[in-house]
């Protein structure tokens, strides 16, 4: 991703082997970052945000909510990254130095041709937690503070590597979008993060934003990396979690975030957060005064 300014971040310097920037914001206009960049060799952990981005003249490619992404370049790149508006990022860049790049043989992997490549896989347990420690950690600016900041970045990065899909790398083309489709879909999915625990289908999506249920299945993972139900239940269980701070019984919580049955809430939520809504509202109960 290209390191332009961008509302909401903030950078650290560890090392001229380490730098972080750390971006968590709220676009009010989308956000187009074209430029050329030296040759790189950077981990995106994106815990939220969705968007394309293309790496010199390759294939667009797109970004979304617990994903992870590797891209390297042994030379200087061209490209661009594309953020929509209204869409809550919150994500972390760890920018190594290039010589680092041998390291992808130890994963198997090739190193990038003049091109450069970007690999991707899903943000697991261990990295999620990975990162938070890395953020936990950011304000300590001792020397043992930015050592330990260091050995987190590895570590992700050896987290990353053990994880990363190598056939991500080369998605299946997808057909280039309108701009009046944009609207559209922007439209879909505005509506969708004010009224996920209401919708019923997704024609009634289709309907309110004025596109054929067909290319709204197909616009809306490529515009914003995800599925149009996925990000439903992810608006949902965003709900959820806000709800489990409420003295709410499980079964209350899951009804007023959309789902039919605390069970369906509970396979849900464990998948997203790594653990069920009752440990979740154990483990953020306020201590006791």
């Amino acid at each position: 991703m290209n390191q332009r300014t961008m509302p909401g971040m903030r950078c650290r310097v560890l090392s001229p082997r380490i730098r972080l920037t750390a971006i968590c914001t709220t676009l009010s206009n989308d956000k187009v970052v074209r430029g050329d960049f030296p040759a790189h060799f950077s981990l995106v952990l994106m815990r939220e945000g969705a968007g394309t981005f293309q790496l010199n003249q390759q294939k667009v490619q797109q970004f979304g909510a617990n994903t992870l992404l590797i891209s390297c370049s042994a030379v200087s790149c061209s490209g661009f990254d594309f953020f929509p508006r209204n869409h809550f990022y919150d994500l972390l860049i760890v920018d190594f130095e290039p010589a680092l790049l041998n390291t992808l043989y130890a994963a198997a992997l090739p190193l990038p041709e003049e091109g450069g490549r970007v690999f991707s896989a899903a943000l697991n347990h261990a990295l999620q937690e990975q990162l938070r420690q890395i953020l936990l950690a950011w304000n300590d600016e001792s020397a043992l503070g930015t050592l330990r900041l260091e050995s987190l970045a590895l570590g992700a990065l050896w987290e990353a590597l053990r994880g990363v899909d190598l056939f991500a790398a080369s998605p299946a083309p997808t057909r280039e979008l309108q701009s009046r489709d944009r609207r559209r879909l922007i439209a879909a999915r505005d509506y969708v993060r004010e009224h996920a625990t209401q919708v019923q289908s997704m024609g009634e999506i289709a309907q309110i934003c004025g596109l054929s249920l067909m290319a709204l299945k197909r616009g809306f993972p490529a515009m914003f990396g995800i599925t149009l139900w996925n990000y439903v239940i992810q608006r949902r269980l965003e709900h959820a979690r806000h709800l489990l701070g409420d003295r709410l019984s499980l079964q209350e919580v899951a009804v007023q975030s959309g789902f039919s049955h605390a069970s369906h809430l509970n396979r849900f939520f464990r998948q997203q957060f790594g653990m069920t809504p009752g440990a979740y509202r154990k483990n953020h109960a306020p201590p006791a005064g």
